[in-house]
């Protein structure tokens, strides 16, 4: 079998880096400006695109450009990735550690090239290096990134190639380093090749990190209320089915709170409607501080919340109550005493309608007793 050519290999990595620049520079312009790091993602992918036009030009150029400026863009694409990947998550980019590192590791490279030349030297500064901003991409994913499949792909993609590199360090130390980055050995063939599908799956699967998140965006404002942040009244009820039906199948209770603001409209004629907004705000910051993590907390209608308390008989339901209107007259400028209206589940045969219609005549009845209390029905 004719061996593979590592020009032709090389240049499969410039034109998959200069799709990717592309499609990564045009994300950048059209995703919101606060969805961080695509531009430097776009930039590394350019860079690695440069390094790659570089390389392939081994034989035909001088070792400067061919080498030295090469594995320069190389990686500083690397180092501008890893930034990517830090402000992407909301961490500072630290550009003069990352700055130093690859000056370093240029230097020794262009050491091993110009000034003691040693293509196995330089071969293993290169690659080493390599790793090691792999390493560090790798790593920070792993404690600050989402787990989630891109983030995998981009550490499977890492992970794979450090193999491929320790394996290529292994054979430089045996005889097998070859000649220069051109020569058509088995071992060059596999070091060269590897880049293209890790430097591919890299900035796909930043690319899909960035969507993820614009997608998980769109979810929330779709189904959150946009000022306090509590679950939209249709993803409440959805929300409060999928939990009725669980309750049913596990043999637990599951309570319903309906909380209504007491004399909000007053609040609104009084102090304006921004002072409003802010009380819906600070009650809904409150009750949230009070609920467990499978608690639901919804907005139902203007001054009106509902509160899914599952594996909460009466007892707790009424306890959770009582904690939201202590939490209540605390004495805060924003405070506002509320009314609710407490209805359990009564086992199979009874619905979500006729559970929120309960808790809804429970509401009333403590309005009617003179508001600022709990009612149950």
């Amino acid at each position: 079998m004719p061996a593979l050519d590592i020009r032709s290999l090389t240049l499969a990595s410039v034109l998959a880096a200069m799709v990717l620049a592309a499609v990564l520079a045009f994300m950048r312009h059209y995703y919101p400006r606060h969805v961080r790091g695509i531009g430097h993602w776009a930039a590394a992918a350019l860079l690695w695109c440069l390094a790659a036009a570089l390389y392939s030009s081994a034989r035909l150029t001088h070792p400067v450009i061919s080498s030295t400026i090469a594995s320069t863009f190389l990686l500083a694409g690397f180092g501008v990735y890893y930034t990517g990947c830090r402000r992407f998550s909301g961490r500072p980019a630290r550009w003069r550690a990352t700055a130093a590192a690859t000056a370093l590791a240029i230097a020794t490279i262009a050491w091993f090239t110009h000034v003691q030349p040693s293509w196995p030297a330089q071969l293993r500064s290169m690659i080493g290096s390599v790793a090691g901003a792999e390493l560090a991409i790798l790593v920070f994913l792993q404690r600050h990134g989402r787990h989630s499949l891109p983030t995998r792909m981009i550490q499977g993609a890492c992970a794979g190639q450090m193999l491929v590199i320790a394996y290529r360090l292994w054979t430089t130390f045996d005889g097998r380093a070859g000649l220069d980055l051109m020569d058509k050995t088995f071992e060059e063939t596999i070091m060269v090749a590897s880049f293209a599908p890790t430097l591919t799956l890299m900035c796909f699967g930043a690319l899909l990190m960035a969507t993820d998140q614009v997608v998980e965006e769109l979810q929330h404002q779709i189904t959150h209320d946009p000022l306090t942040g509590t679950l939209n009244r249709r993803a409440l009820m959805q929300r409060c089915a999928n939990e009725l039906k669980r309750c049913e199948r596990a043999g637990e209770d599951l309570s319903l709170l309906m909380v209504d603001l007491d004399h909000f409209k007053r609040i609104n004629d009084r102090h304006g409607h921004q002072h409003g907004d802010a009380v819906l705000v600070h009650f809904a910051q409150r009750v949230r501080e009070l609920l467990r993590g499978s608690d639901l907390l919804g907005r139902y209608g203007g001054e009106e919340f509902m509160v899914a308390l599952p594996a909460a008989g009466a007892a707790q339901g009424h306890a959770a109550a009582q904690r939201i209107h202590q939490a209540l007259a605390r004495g805060h400028a924003l405070d506002c005493p509320c009314s609710i209206g407490l209805a359990t589940w009564d086992g199979p045969g009874d619905t979500l309608q006729a559970l929120i219609q309960r808790a809804d005549q429970a509401l009333y009845c403590a309005k009617s007793r003179g508001r600022n209390q709990t009612c149950a029905h």
